[in-house]
C-alpha cells in the first residue's frame, strides 16, 4: 500500500484511533466525514415525545450514539416514569453495540 491514499468517511469518534493506526502505515490518510451528529436545534419536538412516552408502543435505536442521545435528554428532563399508569414503550436496537 505504499503512496495510496485513505479516504475515511465515518463521523468524528466513530473509529477511535484508526486515523492515527492508518498513519502509521504508508499511506495518506484524509478524514472526509459524510456525517456529523449535532443537536437539534429545537428541543421543544423532542421534549414533548419524552413527556409523552407512553403513549408509543416501541423507540427504535439504530446505533450506540442515538440510544447514548436519548438516554442524555431523558436523564437532563428528569423525567420520572414509575407508577404513572401506562407500561414504557419496548425498546428495539440494531445490534449488540446499541443494547
Amino acid at each position: 500500500m505504499t503512496g495510496e491514499l485513505v479516504v475515511l468517511t465515518v463521523s468524528p469518534g466513530a473509529f477511535p484511533g484508526l486515523a492515527d493506526r492508518l498513519r502509521g502505515l504508508p499511506v495518506m490518510v484524509e478524514e472526509r466525514p459524510l456525517l456529523t451528529f449535532v443537536p437539534p436545534l429545537d428541543w421543544v419536538p423532542v421534549d414533548r415525545a419524552l413527556r409523552e412516552l407512553r403513549r408509543y408502543d416501541a423507540l427504535a435505536f439504530t446505533s450506540p450514539r442515538a440510544a447514548a442521545a436519548f438516554i442524555e435528554r431523558y436523564g437532563a428532563t428528569r423525567r420520572e416514569t414509575r407508577g404513572q399508569g401506562a407500561p414504557l414503550p419496548t425498546v428495539w436496537s440494531g445490534g449488540p453495540g446499541t443494547t
